[in-house]
């Protein structure tokens, strides 16, 4: 979520209000779904749930890791619709299914921790895709440099002919080039994020299954 308002803005030059319209729908699509998530924890309990939810957001991100420069808007809008709806319909049920499993004497403890938990672990999740993002792009760099001789046997006449406009001609080479290895970062970033999400489907079959039992606890979830 945090890498495509950024490839919608940098990449295919959106301002913040379309980029914004881009990613509306999912927004809707999860606020659609996660009440219907709470009824259907209520009948089903959280197992299903949670690996439907999983797969479907697992899904989603691995379709964004084949963005280029120019993929289509209406591709992005689909595959960000597919993690929504898996956000949607898992967030819930894994959240209050682990925290059922909490006596209801420490329930608020565990709250507390499993808010704790989400904080941290998703500033370190982020810290750690740019950490990838970033290395991915200087060896993407590197790659494509080496391939691009402007000097010795291998000269490349293009460049040349670039090279003799002056810096401008050199400018939209440039561009280009960042752009791709912009995308290209991005496209292994969610690839991994992806991965990710469907490691957690074996988990999800450690959930409980089945209709909770009447007068059971449902604890608070923040």
């Amino acid at each position: 979520m945090f890498y495509i308002p950024m490839f919608l803005q940098n990449l295919q030059g959106l301002g913040a209000l379309d980029a914004g319209l881009v990613l509306l729908p999912q927004g809707l699509v999860m606020a659609v779904l996660m009440p219907i998530a709470g009824r259907l924890y209520d009948m089903f309990g959280a197992r299903w749930l949670a690996i439907i939810g999983l797969t479907l957001t697992g899904c989603g991100i691995l379709m964004l890791s084949s963005i280029t420069v120019h993929t289509p808007r209406e591709n992005l809008i689909l595959a960000t619709v597919v993690m929504a709806a898996g956000l949607g319909l898992g967030m819930m049920p894994i959240m209050t299914g682990g925290l059922s499993s909490v006596p209801s004497a420490y329930s608020d403890v565990g709250s507390a921790v499993n808010t704790l938990t989400q904080r941290v672990s998703a500033a370190l999740r982020l810290a750690m895709l740019s950490a990838l993002v970033t290395a991915d792009q200087s060896q993407l760099w590197a790659d494509r440099t080496a391939l691009m001789r402007g000097i010795g046997a291998d000269l490349d006449p293009r460049i040349v002919e670039m090279q003799q406009q002056g810096e401008s001609g050199l400018i939209h080479l440039w561009q280009q080039l960042s752009s791709q290895v912009q995308a290209q970062a991005y496209s292994n970033a969610f690839f991994v994020a992806g991965c990710v999400a469907l490691a957690g489907v074996p988990l999800a079959f450690l959930l409980r299954s089945g209709r909770p039992a009447a007068g059971a606890d449902k604890p608070m979830v923040h």
